[in-house]
């Protein structure tokens, strides 16, 4: 049985076919290792800062945990003074408590949480400002 011989043009439209496939195999496998280490480089990582996370006495790590708490009320404030200007405070307030309820339907207590945040921030906006009653103990 007789192959038949390509000819030149026909092999070296395969070699570098084969050489573009060749190098196209390499980046990706680069690529991959890259990610690889990359990924094994962030697990480190946040082992490392979880021992000293656990490392740091009780009270800088309630400290930390009530500043960082802060933080976020401060920034809650700003967002709703932001979405507030120039539209009525009722609706900015129902419209956000709204739109987090639907967001966070599945942490039910943490959305509670930012409502009464909100509602806080309806009646200082308001000029309800006096004692604050938590939730649980206002009348329905």
């Amino acid at each position: 049985m007789n192959i038949p011989v390509p000819d030149p043009e026909t092999i070296a439209l395969l070699q570098s076919f084969g050489y573009g496939m060749a190098q196209n195999l390499i980046s990706s496998a680069i690529v991959e290792w890259k990610k690889l280490k990359d990924d094994k480089n962030a697990q480190e990582n946040t082992a490392w800062l979880e021992n000293v996370e656990h490392s740091k006495p009780l009270e800088d790590r309630v400290v930390q945990s009530v500043c960082e708490a802060h933080r976020k009320i401060d920034l809650l404030d700003a967002i709703l003074d932001a979405l507030g200007t120039n539209r009525p405070t009722n609706q900015v307030a129902q419209h956000f408590t709204r739109a987090i309820k639907l967001k966070l339907f599945l942490a039910p207590n943490v959305a509670d949480a930012i409502a009464e945040r909100v509602r806080l921030w309806k009646e200082a906006k308001l000029g309800r400002v006096g004692i604050i009653v938590p939730s649980s103990y206002r009348k329905i």
